[in-house]
């Protein structure tokens, strides 16, 4: 390598090996000045240095996974949140079309059946009888009546039983779920606490013809505040 003088400029060829990596006091022959020389740090040796010293130091392969896990995390977020509407449109689709009519040709298309399963068939009469069980629970059982108001004879899917109550109560797929269904239409007010469903003896319904029904006593919390039947 080479060293000036700070002086005079008087230039020096010197092996690095002779000066080491520490500093050392040199001196001129031509005009007598000392200075102390700092040897210029390779990349190499700067990065010897902070290890031993424990600085931080990314390596390229460390830093091309983090960047993986990042994009991996992120891609993770919005499969979810993509499944979260899928889902939430597939529940909503009749208030969906109810709404936006011209949305029916796209359920028709991903071959999604927007009509419930118990279309011509009406649920009528119906009556809550509600008994305490304790302070926190009551005991529920609905009768009524299915009419099919149609020209042909229907099968009867089971009854869906949703019970409603304060979403703070509800589970976590609950409440993201109706947020989601919130987006398309507006729902009952709170969310699903409880649900069941409830099949019918009966299987078969003629036109005109109607059906009693009663579901099992089922216990629910007191902080129900409705309670849904349909199919």
């Amino acid at each position: 390598m080479i060293v000036s003088c700070e002086k005079c400029s008087k230039r020096y060829l010197l092996d690095e090996s002779v000066l080491g990596a520490a500093e050392r006091v040199l001196r001129c022959a031509a005009c007598g000045h000392s200075w102390t020389h700092t040897p210029i740090v390779g990349h190499d040796t700067l990065v010897a240095s902070l290890a031993a010293k424990g600085g931080p130091i990314a390596a390229e392969g460390d830093m091309a996974i983090a960047v993986k896990k990042g994009y991996f995390s992120l891609s993770l977020l919005f499969a979810v949140f993509l499944s979260l509407v899928v889902v939430g449109g597939y529940f909503s689709r009749t208030q969906i079309v109810t709404t936006w009519p011209s949305a029916l040709p796209l359920f028709q298309f991903l071959g999604v059946n927007v009509h419930p399963s118990g279309q011509g068939l009406v649920i009528r009469g119906v009556h809550p009888l509600q008994t305490r069980v304790d302070d926190q629970t009551n005991r529920l059982v609905l009768t009524g009546q299915i009419v099919n108001t149609s020209g042909q004879a229907h099968g009867i899917p089971p009854l869906k039983v949703k019970a409603y109550g304060p979403c703070e109560e509800a589970s976590f797929s609950e409440r993201m779920l109706k947020k989601i269904t919130a987006v398309f239409s507006h729902g009952k007010d709170g969310c699903v606490l409880v649900s069941w469903d409830h099949s019918l003896t009966e299987t078969r319904l003629l036109p005109e013809e109607h059906i009693a029904f009663e579901t099992p006593a089922k216990e629910l919390p007191k902080t129900v505040l409705c309670v849904e039947l349909e199919f």
